[in-house]
């Protein structure tokens, strides 16, 4: 094979073709594309309303101009079913590509597919050394990093999954207001989700929240990349805190195993 072959494998969005447009902007060099898609989405069912018929025929047509797409570019374009949409379906498809291409170079865009096949796919890009990316609106392709902690650690304290849980349903914010929670009112929230866990250095749990334990909770999950902290807005004292695009993958990655 080719040495230089560097391919990119994603889950198509609402606007596929912009969406492979702005990953091939973003990653330069793709030799070759695959598009995982759920079978689900795309084949009509007897009981599907005549909405849901049309959304399934706006997917198959988009899917066609990201091959066309692909076709004008010079770069081989495939379509991968997953079926059923598992995790375990998705290895086994990533790793079908890797038997068959040995050696190429990765990237991986999560954008529009189900938690069961987002985590796998994820997984796989972990394995593989991937580049990982994710879609924003309007199709902005944003780069993820690979945590840099231990998976063990984030799970062994579930006050870390309850405060990714209370930032992730944060209350809307006003035009033009800073985004994020108050750290009283988030340090208030948690307050009655707190569960004494010993720490990672072995020391006894404290039995209810402090705003010491409460201070190294969060210094831990900004330091992972999975909390942000900004000042409020001009005049107003404290600090709003935010889950990162990080965050929001660690979040459902977490959801989707606790089901």
């Amino acid at each position: 094979m080719v040495p230089q072959e560097h391919f990119l494998i994603f889950t198509p969005g609402n606007d596929a073709p912009a969406l492979f447009t702005a990953a091939l902007r973003s990653d330069g060099g793709i030799t070759r594309s695959f598009a995982l898609v759920e079978l689900g989405v795309t084949s009509d069912t007897p009981g599907d309303s005549l909405a849901e018929r049309e959304q399934k025929q706006g997917f198959r047509t988009s899917l066609s101009r990201v091959k066309e797409l692909a076709a004008s570019l010079g770069i081989p374009h495939l379509t991968l079913y997953i079926d059923p949409p598992t995790p375990d379906t998705v290895t086994a498809t990533v790793l079908g590509i890797c038997r068959d291409h040995p050696g190429a170079q990765y990237s991986v865009l999560l954008a529009g597919a189900s938690v069961p096949v987002t985590t796998g796919l994820f997984r796989m890009a972990a394995w593989l050394g991937a580049d990982i990316s994710s879609a924003g609106r309007k199709a902005a392709v944003q780069p993820l990093t690979l945590p840099q902690f231990r998976v063990n650690d984030l799970v062994a304290n579930p006050n870390y999954g309850a405060i990714l849980t209370l930032l992730h349903s944060k209350p809307a914010v006003k035009d033009g207001a800073p985004s994020g929670i108050p750290r009283r009112q988030l340090f208030g929230s948690m307050k009655d989700l707190y569960l004494p866990v010993r720490t990672l250095a072995g020391r006894p749990a404290h039995r209810g929240l402090t705003p010491g334990n409460f201070s190294q909770m969060l210094a831990t999950l900004i330091g992972w990349g999975l909390v942000a902290e900004q000042k409020n807005s001009a005049g107003v004292k404290g600090r709003l805190y935010g889950i990162t695009p990080d965050g929001e993958l660690v979040f459902s990655l977490l959801s989707s195993a606790s089901r």
